[in-house]
């Protein structure tokens, strides 16, 4: 088992990942999980999985729960999550939320982010303010 983040006996913590680091961290994820307690304002670690076709679950806090395809558990309810993990794990629903989000992969680009912000500006620039 590795996780990013909290250390315990058992798990391996791997602290802040960047580059190539980062890259080969992502490679070896099935599955994503991220048990915040705080209201995540900008979950950008699930939107990079997404990206690469990892599915998550995720807690009910901020903007976690918007993530594609993913599984919600309560925060702080180790058996919601556990329920949430033996959902996704059971019955390969791994896999198909996989295929479905690396068929979904230019939602999350940053081409389109960045189509999408100019297309808003360009909407509020062109009406008339009084």
């Amino acid at each position: 088992l590795v996780v990013a983040g909290r250390g315990d006996k058992r798990i391996k913590c791997t602290g802040w990942v960047e580059g190539s680091a980062k890259e080969r961290f992502y490679s070896d994820l099935d599955l994503l999980v991220v048990p915040s307690e705080w209201e995540e304002p900008a979950p950008l670690v699930v939107t990079e999985a997404a990206i690469r076709g990892i599915p998550a679950v995720v807690s009910d806090r901020g903007g976690l729960p918007e993530t594609p395809l993913c599984r919600v558990f309560r925060s702080g309810d180790s058996a919601a999550l556990a329920s949430a993990l033996t959902g996704f794990v059971d019955g390969g629903a791994v896999r198909t939320a996989s295929a479905g989000l690396l068929a979904r992969e230019e939602e999350f680009s940053f081409s389109r982010h960045a189509r999408e912000t100019e297309r808003v500006l360009q909407q509020v620039a062109s009406r008339r303010w009084h």
